[in-house]
């Protein structure tokens, strides 16, 4: 019994320490619901049968339904975006794009809704404060060192083309704008290409917000992340 009892104690530290250190609030939240479990089992088994039920009935079952039921009306990232096809854009069946898929990975792996906004320039900073992420095409090359509040986190190299009026544009909206018939390849010069990154902003009021997204995209798997630029960009 003894020997019961010290295991059951040695899984409570380990719960415990794992709960203190998980940065993902739906899985601490289930282990915090199996370290209380785990915590009635050892009363019971120590000899307080009355307190190893409450502790299963509010701490293992109530108190994490609660919790979780907290997290599901309060873990919203708010998302403000420029339409731009192939990276994120609202279609006929909902959100598409390679920026909307990772968004939506990273809201889920966070147990996060995502709360979208259209928005139409970058105008005005203090509306653009308003949100968590902005995104639709940003790239590195114009807003580093230019936007004090907010940090860019990039995640896809792409060429940035001179047009013959001598606009600099990204590859994907150069694409966007031929399909569209808004200018011809022959519009664009061949030999001015730069390479730049594609970024998402994020406000600085959001720091821990841009900390857990730069962490999932550099843990994302390889093969996902290609198999969502193929599907989106080609």
């Amino acid at each position: 019994m003894m020997f019961l009892e010290i295991s059951l104690g040695i899984i409570l530290v380990v719960l415990a320490l794992i709960v203190v250190l998980q940065n993902k609030p739906l899985k601490a939240i289930i282990l915090s619901g199996a370290f209380s479990a785990s915590a009635a089992i050892t009363y019971f088994f120590i000899g307080a049968p009355d307190v190893a039920m409450a502790e299963a009935s509010i701490g293992a079952v109530f108190t994490t339904f609660v919790y979780i039921v907290a997290l599901k009306h309060s873990g919203k990232l708010r998302v403000g975006y420029i339409d731009q096809a192939g990276l994120i854009k609202r279609g006929a069946h909902g959100y598409e794009g390679v920026e909307y898929e990772l968004l939506k990975l990273f809201s889920e792996d966070r147990a996060m809704s995502l709360e979208m906004k259209k928005i139409d320039s970058f105008d005005s900073i203090e509306k653009l404060e308003n949100f968590d992420i902005i995104c639709g095409g940003m790239v590195e090359s114009t807003f580093s060192g230019k936007l004090r509040d907010f940090m860019l986190i990039p995640y896809l190299e792409t060429n940035i083309f001179k047009t013959k009026k001598g606009e600099k544009l990204d590859l994907v909206r150069i694409k966007n704008l031929v399909l569209s018939g808004q200018i011809s390849p022959q519009d664009i010069d061949q030999n001015t290409k730069e390479f730049t990154k594609y970024v998402f902003l994020i406000s600085k009021e959001s720091e821990d917000v841009g900390k857990a997204l730069t962490d999932f995209l550099q843990n994302l798997d390889k093969k996902i992340f290609n198999d969502i630029v193929r599907r989106n960009l080609g």
